[in-house]
């Protein structure tokens, strides 16, 4: 007699900072591991199409400066209560004007308000094309009017997504909504949820969970030492993904000060990412907008050459875990013997990242995966990544970014941001680093079915056969 499969499986890994206030999420599993509660008003594909979420439809008027969203009478929440306009007010207003990520993209917005028993009118102070994307963000999931964060509830989010996060015995697990709209397509009723330790891509050494969803090249290696790693059990598939890395001259470094200066040394970095990515076989980034968004480079620009001075001494803000190859590699170590550079480090992590403002600091390290499929879903993440106004940061060039977001014909647009892509790295403020391979680690009988997925994965999508 074959054996039935179980009915709960283990899902990893989230940062420890999970579950918040969804304002306050600010890291990219914290994002996907919220997606599977919360559904926004729109959703967004793989390919960066707008479908419908908590709305069904939605229309815009003819200045482009009104929209109007009719909203899904099927969409309930996990506490049985049908979503009302009311409540898609309440979940985007928390955002606006805070420290939330998405607020840089919601900045637009100049009121949102109920119009009729189901419909959200959204007034903006300027047409903004990329607008429509940005509100498919998980952060932006909608939750019921007047809902209040408690870490100590037993159930802290109410939302109209597959799964209800729950508290029992002390753990965290992800268990199928009753109320969720279509949960026929829902086959794993229940998920245990494991944690990183204390620091991103902090892999724990104790059981593997069944599934491990987006992880880098440096936690797989460590999934892989795992003594309950099998490779006839589990499964390791390459995914498609926005991920990329780079390095930013910090603005309180004389390098941002000084272009002569900063141009040398954008171009002796620039070719020792160059060794480094050719060394680990690890494809360059060419700019500020990855591959698969509209906008991309696909010839990468150069830092202009330059006669300045290098600096005896660089400080660099680490992103924990993610750069530590690079800069123990031999490429990294040639380049500051040779020019007689001694390294100072300040590792930091995404929740930290508020400590870095006003600190002397040379460059920052940066790896994200963007927020929604439109170049804008990277800009919101820079100002606060800088510690100034993107704005101020980017001087004369910032009229090119802005010539671009304006643009509304989306041709004419991607052309924009190719030019201004261009010219960043020209301007030797951005050195590209590389696309980042994720992982995903299925363990048998579990698969994941092919779909259009969004840039953050749906559990539901997982079967166990």
């Amino acid at each position: 007699m074959k054996e039935s499969a179980p009915k709960s499986y283990s899902i990893g890994y989230v940062p420890r900072t999970f579950p918040r206030d969804p304002v306050e999420i600010n890291q990219f599993l914290e994002h996907m591991f919220l997606g599977q509660v919360l559904e926004p008003i729109v959703d967004s594909d793989r390919y960066g199409q707008v479908v419908g979420g908590v709305a069904k439809a939605w229309t815009f008027d003819e200045s482009g400066k009104r929209m109007t969203f009719t909203l899904n009478k099927g969409k309930v929440f996990s506490n049985g209560v049908p979503v009302r306009p009311a409540d898609v007010v309440y979940s985007i207003k928390r955002h606006l004007g805070t420290k939330s990520q998405s607020a840089q993209f919601l900045a637009d917005i100049e009121s949102i308000s109920e119009s009729g028993d189901d419909k959200v009118l959204v007034k903006l102070k300027k047409f903004n094309v990329a607008l429509i994307k940005a509100l498919s963000r998980d952060q932006l999931g909608v939750l019921p009017k007047n809902w209040k964060f408690d870490l100590k509830s037993v159930e802290p989010y109410i939302g109209t997504g597959p799964y209800r996060l729950i508290r029992q015995e002390g753990e965290w697990f992800l268990v199928a909504n009753p109320h969720y709209e279509n949960k026929n397509q829902l086959t794993i009723p229940k998920w245990k949820i494991k944690f990183l330790n204390n620091s991103l891509n902090s892999i724990p050494d104790d059981s593997l969970p069944d599934y491990i969803p987006a992880i880098t090249g440096l936690s797989l290696e460590k999934v892989k030492k795992n003594k309950d790693f099998n490779p006839k059990d589990f499964k390791v598939e390459r995914n498609v993904n926005y991920s990329q890395t780079s390095f930013w001259i910090f603005p309180t470094s004389d390098y941002f000060k000084n272009e002569e200066n900063r141009f040398k040394f954008a171009r002796m970095f620039d070719s020792v990412v160059d060794k480094y990515s050719a060394e680990q076989d690890l494809k360059r980034a060419t700019g500020l907008i990855p591959l698969g968004i509209s906008g991309h480079n696909t010839t990468k620009t150069s830092p202009p050459e330059g006669q300045g001075k290098l600096s005896r001494k660089l400080i660099v803000a680490n992103l924990k875990g993610v750069f530590e190859p690079f800069f123990s590699s031999e490429a990294f170590k040639e380049f500051l013997k040779a020019n007689e550079i001694e390294v100072e480090y300040v590792p930091f992590d995404p929740p930290t990242l508020y400590q870095l403002k006003g600190k002397k600091i040379d460059i920052i390290t940066g790896s994200w995966a963007g927020g929604f499929s439109d170049p804008t879903g990277f800009l919101g993440l820079l100002s606060p990544f800088l510690g100034m106004g993107f704005d101020e940061y980017l001087g004369s060039i910032s009229a090119d970014l802005q010539s671009a977001i304006s643009e509304s014909n989306w041709s004419s647009r991607a052309e924009k941001f190719k030019r201004f892509d261009a010219n960043l790295v020209k301007s030797g403020l951005l050195i590209p680093g590389w696309k980042v391979p994720t992982y995903t680690v299925i363990k048998s009988p579990l698969k994941y079915k092919e779909v259009q997925n969004r840039y953050t994965e749906r559990f539901i999508n997982v079967t166990a056969q």
